[in-house]
């Protein structure tokens, strides 16, 4: 699955990306004039995750990058919001970039993260959602990405979040689960063209979430996913 981690600038996005995603995390940026290496295109990192494959994609926080955002936005099953709670001078950036999210990606989960609580200076949930209306509704994780702290559990909520939108259309996968030459019936069934099928399965496909076999016209879901399915059933 694609998670894009978006934020201003310094704002903890690249850390986030190199501390959860570990050895297998790349940065692309630059030293700036401030003596800070700073993002010039992207943080990429993959790590399973609960038995998913995750895809982490960090952006560049400064405001001549709105188009890479947008680029890199695309096709995401989830964003991770990062704010630096102990930093109000980068306020704006949150909202001019959040507006960005909204627009870019309106319909994709998000979990907003209130970085940097490692500081004395941080601010909290409340004091966030006091300073920020469009949070006000949001669940707010309060980390470090310095410490790792809470890490684990923010993803695991945008994860459920990403899951819980797509888990309608793979139930009905799911009865179709290892049936050969069943395309003809699931794209009935789903009300859609065999074309457009073939589409959503290979987005899904690449997210590792099921298995197709084009030529037999077969589809098997993860065992992960199948497990979660067949939970829901009983």
């Amino acid at each position: 699955m694609k998670i894009v981690v978006l934020g201003p600038f310094h704002a903890g996005k690249s850390t986030f990306v190199k501390q959860f995603c570990g050895e297998n995390a790349m940065s692309l940026d630059k030293m700036g004039r401030d003596g800070l290496a700073t993002t010039v295109a992207m943080d990429f990192g993959v790590k399973d995750f609960e038995d998913i494959k995750l895809f982490v994609f960090g952006t560049p926080g400064m405001s001549h990058f709105s188009t890479i955002r947008e680029i890199l936005s695309n096709g995401a099953d989830g964003i991770v919001f990062i704010i630096d709670a102990a930093d109000s001078s980068k306020d704006k950036e949150v909202g001019e970039i959040w507006a960005e999210a909204r627009k870019y990606v309106p319909k994709v989960p998000i979990v907003v993260l209130a970085n940097k609580q490692d500081l004395p200076s941080s601010r909290s949930t409340a004091e966030l959602k006091k300073t920020f209306e469009f949070l006000k509704n949001c669940k707010i994780i309060e980390t470090s990405t310095k410490t790792k702290e809470h890490l684990d559990q923010a993803m695991h909520e945008l994860l459920k979040r990403s899951l819980d939108k797509i888990l309608p259309m793979i139930s009905k996968l799911n009865n179709y689960h290892g049936q050969m030459k069943s395309f003809d019936k699931l794209a009935k069934d789903l009300g859609v063209t065999k074309v457009d099928l073939k589409k959503y399965l290979r987005f899904l496909e690449v997210r590792e979430l099921v298995h197709v076999d084009y030529f037999l016209e077969m589809l098997w879901l993860s065992p992960t996913i199948k497990q979660i399915v067949d939970k829901l059933k009983q």
